[in-house]
Order: structure tokens, then C-alpha cells, then sequence
């Protein structure tokens, strides 16, 4: 990768298959007669956040309101999610260790959930930007981080510039709030991720789209 760029991933359906949350969920609710029910609305609420419909903080809230989270659901949960990295980051594992300096983690998932991959992919935990659980003294979550940029309407555009980094900067991700990124002026270049989901209004909107990250590493190296 040419060295006046940085690259910004989001994590869910991005650098994993899966919403982190939703599989955290499906743990908390495993003994619930209600648990289906419950994650369909949780995949409801995430999708209306992930098209812009609703704002971030509206939809992590309403999905966190739905179940009770302890330490031992995101644990069993990073099990799952370590098996569900998606294949063409495996794939390109030497690309990211070989560029990690320039390599960031922003998303509104929470760090619990992606430090055991970013290690896995050797991307430092000082490159991971995102939401933090507070737990009380059983290890049950009570709260979330609420000093947290990434929880306020364009907090990832707000995360992005904190970093100053002195480069072009290309955002891959396959949501509306990293299409924000570009639209605020954040970012170089918004690249749609497409391996995972596709979102038509995401795509519109975007420089460039890329189905898997192969392609994205080929559009990156023709800029």
C-alpha cells in the first residue's frame, strides 16, 4: 500500500461476518421463550442504524434495552466471532500485518469483541476505536462508555479526525455511517464492502464498491 495512505475498517460485516451484538445476544437470550422474537427486532433495529434511518445512539440503546449482557455471553460470542472473520481478511492476513501501521479498527461495536480479532490479525489494540461495556462487580454489563465519540450523531467522522493522521485516508465498511466519514469531509475515499451484505443506498453513495477485500486492495493500489 503507498505510504501516504491510511486504511479505516469498520467491523461488523466487514471485518467479520456477523454483528457482533446480535451474537452476544443470541448468548444472553439462549434460555429465553421469547429469544427469537427478540432477535429479529435486534436485526430490525440494526439494519434501520446501518441504513441511516435511525441514529447510532437510538439504535445501540433500543437493541441493549432488549437483554442482559454478562461477561461469559461476549466471551462464548468471541468464540463464534473468531470462526466467522470473513474469508478474504483471513485471506489477505499478510496484506494487514505488513501495513498494520497504517491500519485502523473504527466501529460502534464494542472492544470486547474486536480486540481478540484485530490480534488475530495483528492490528494493534491502539488502532481499535469503538464502544466500551462498564461492568459491575458480577461481571454483568451496567452501562456503556457514554464518553465515547462513535455514540454521538457523525461520531465516526469525529473519531477519524481525532487520529490526525497526516495521509490520504480510505474508509472500507459496508454501513451508512461510514459513508458519513466521506460526506463530512474525513476521509479521501469511502470504499462500499460488499463480501458480507450489500446495501444499495450505501453503494450509491460510495467511491468505489468492493465484493470482496481482494478487490478493495486492487482498487486501492490503482489510486
Amino acid at each position: 500500500m503507498k505510504s501516504e495512505y491510511f486504511l479505516i475498517f469498520d467491523f461488523d460485516s466487514t471485518v467479520i461476518q456477523l454483528e457482533s451484538l446480535e451474537e452476544i445476544a443470541g448468548f444472553a437470550l439462549q434460555d429465553k421463550d421469547n429469544k427469537d422474537e427478540i432477535l429479529k427486532e435486534i436485526g430490525i433495529i440494526t439494519d434501520l442504524g446501518m441504513e441511516g434511518k435511525i441514529d447510532f445512539k437510538e439504535s445501540l440503546k433500543k437493541r441493549l434495552a432488549l437483554f442482559n449482557i454478562h461477561q461469559n455471553h461476549i466471551d462464548l460470542s468471541n468464540q463464534k466471532i473468531l470462526q466467522n472473520i470473513t474469508l478474504f481478511f483471513l485471506k489477505n492476513i499478510e496484506f494487514i500485518r505488513e501495513n498494520a501501521e497504517k491500519i485502523y479498527i473504527i466501529s460502534g461495536g464494542f472492544f470486547s469483541n474486536i480486540l481478540p480479532v484485530a490480534k488475530r490479525l495483528g492490528i494493534s489494540p491502539s488502532h481499535i476505536m469503538s464502544n466500551k461495556f462498564i461492568f459491575d462487580s458480577q461481571n454483568n454489563v451496567c452501562g456503556i462508555d457514554e464518553s465515547s465519540p462513535l455514540l454521538l450523531p457523525q461520531g465516526k467522522s469525529q473519531a477519524v479526525s481525532s487520529l490526525k493522521l497526516d495521509g490520504k485516508i480510505i474508509i472500507i465498511g459496508d454501513g451508512y455511517t461510514d459513508y458519513q466519514i466521506k460526506e463530512n469531509g474525513a476521509c479521501k475515499y469511502f470504499i462500499s464492502f460488499c463480501e458480507n451484505v450489500r446495501r444499495e443506498n450505501v453503494i450509491k453513495k460510495s467511491d468505489f464498491s468492493a465484493d470482496n477485500l481482494d478487490e478493495a486492495i486492487r482498487i486501492i493500489s490503482k489510486l
